[in-house]
């Protein structure tokens, strides 16, 4: 890590008292977790100031700490403008001793976590590295991601999130990729990227800071766009025009277009999609397809993102964490591939952060319902949230399967919802992450336990 005299030229900060004699060991901003010999990032946010947690740093191991305001504390202070422009300038300078290691950044609308982690999973098998954690896509994680990098491994892989214009300009222009997936791209955070043009433009400006001779492996939804002609453009998917492309899928086993066959446990077209797009990747990075292959076959769907547990007998498909029309459709396509001899149940809360489109793109998700119903029959839909009153009054909805509704997730709902749960049922639940769904598993594994202790 960076030398005190160069992190105060870096970020053009001076130090409030002594400098630390040495480097810090590591960089964090959350004081829950241990930062010894760390540097302590104090960061501004919308509860909450990290300054006035300078003392909790210290008693998780901090030796110095990066502030942008006038401060008395024991330890070190290196005191700039605005910590997260120069957390930003230091990843930026870190990405510079990272010359052995390739770095993959991963971005789009729906599939993008679990991208992540099937890229970290398979990379990891045969190389050494490191990726975001759960969450770290923002401009906070995307630089301390690339941070806890260290010289001499052979990648790092980094999720790029966004909610408004500019956000993955900055997350780009700071980490320069050497190759960029674009998952699907489609209808999220509409609020402040206004359309689906909007969302296209911020997703692929990605392309425009990648290190000349990468490569972008981009959806083939997205056939029209015309990369910088300093790197090279793969389209992953499944139709004719796609390459590398989904020829076939069928019991665990994925064949692309040029005959390459891999194992790939899990259900959904989207999910082997996703995993085309982690081929082509794990390819460049100099795997062999059986290495990738050997790899894929213990692959697992992400916690909150279609993982799978059993909670009171009852078989959940948890995918709370996030959710826009896209990828509610993808998971209600997937559901019918599970084979159960219980109930079929589908539950889903409101999709965020759509803007003026919120009910029309909420009661379009009739369609993939009851295309999903029409496959393998759904015995309940049970809907939680404000927006979805519109799915829950949609006129095709009536006389297909039984619907519930619910407009606020209180413990009143969690407990009508609860007990309509029984040993046996298949369980999907999908929502973004604000709804809290998850809260539902929870409240059943409660009664699991009360009743054993009754």
């Amino acid at each position: 890590m960076f030398q005190p005299i160069d992190m105060a030229e870096i970020t053009n900060g001076r130090w409030l008292n002594e400098p630390p004699p040495i480097a810090p060991l590591k960089i964090g901003h959350d004081t829950r977790e241990s930062l010894k010999d760390g540097l302590y990032v104090a960061i501004r946010g919308h509860t909450h100031d990290g300054h006035d947690f300078l003392d909790a740093a210290i008693e998780s191991g901090a030796v110095m700490a990066l502030v942008d305001r006038e401060v008395e504390s024991s330890i070190p202070c290196l005191l700039v403008s605005d910590t997260l422009v120069a957390l930003s300038a230091l990843a930026a300078r870190w990405r510079d001793q990272l010359a052995g290691t390739r770095v993959f950044a991963i971005t789009g609308t729906a599939g993008k976590t679990t991208t992540k982690d099937l890229l970290h999973h398979v990379l990891g098998t045969a190389q050494r590295g490191s990726a975001s954690p759960a969450s770290w896509n923002n401009a906070i994680g995307g630089p301390m991601s690339l941070l806890r990098a260290r010289p001499g491994d052979d990648y790092v892989v980094l999720e790029m999130g966004t909610s408004s214009p500019g956000e993955i300009a900055a997350l780009a222009r700071c980490a320069r990729p050497d190759v960029s997936i674009i998952t699907l791209i489609g209808h999220g955070h509409l609020e402040g990227l206004t359309s689906l043009d909007g969302v296209r433009a911020e997703k692929l400006s990605l392309l425009d800071f990648m290190a000349p001779g990468g490569t972008a492996i981009v959806h083939q939804d997205d056939s029209d766009i015309e990369p910088p002609p300093s790197i090279a453009l793969l389209r992953h998917g499944a139709s004719t025009n796609a390459d590398p492309r989904l020829a076939s899928r069928a019991d665990g086993v994925l064949i692309l277009g040029d005959g390459a066959r891999f194992s790939f446990p899990m259900a959904g077209r989207h999910q082997a999609v996703n995993a085309v797009a982690v081929i082509a990747a794990a390819r460049i990075a100099g795997l062999s397809d059986a290495a990738i292959s050997h790899a894929l076959e213990t692959a697992s769907p992400s916690r909150g993102r279609g993982a799978e547990s059993v909670v009171g007998g009852v078989r959940f498909i948890d995918d709370a964490y996030n959710a826009n029309p896209e990828s509610v459709a993808a998971a209600l396509e997937a559901f019918p591939e599970l084979t159960t001899t219980g109930r079929r149940i589908v539950i889903l809360g409101d999709m965020l952060e759509l803007g003026d489109q919120q009910g029309v793109l909420h009661e379009a998700i009739a369609r993939p319902l009851l295309e999903s119903n029409a496959r393998a029959s759904i015995d309940e839909v049970l809907l939680v949230g404000p927006a979805m009153a519109s799915l829950a009054a949609h006129s095709d909805m009536s006389g297909t399967c039984p619907v519930s509704y619910w407009k606020l997730l209180d413990d009143a709902a969690l407990h009508s919802i609860a007990g309509r749960l029984a040993a046996g049922d298949l369980v999907l639940i999908k929502a973004s992450r604000g709804m809290r769904l998850e809260r539902i598993v929870e409240w059943v594994g409660n009664r699991e336990s009360e009743a054993a202790t009754a």
